[in-house]
């Protein structure tokens, strides 16, 4: 699947054909065309190995 990301000051943007992933960047809300049914997480992700 291939997605563009971009972002405003409090919303990022993944638009992929199935429409747009939304998340909220101050409450880490997300869904599919901002419906926010999800809640996102933070979390420290090791990149030392550059696995991602």
């Amino acid at each position: 699947m291939k997605a563009e990301v971009s972002s405003t000051p409090s919303l990022i943007y993944f638009t992929t054909v199935m429409g747009k992933w939304i998340v909220n960047r101050k409450t880490l809300r997300a869904g599919w065309d901002n419906k926010g049914n999800f809640q996102c997480v933070i979390q420290d992700v090791d990149t030392s190995d550059n696995l991602i």
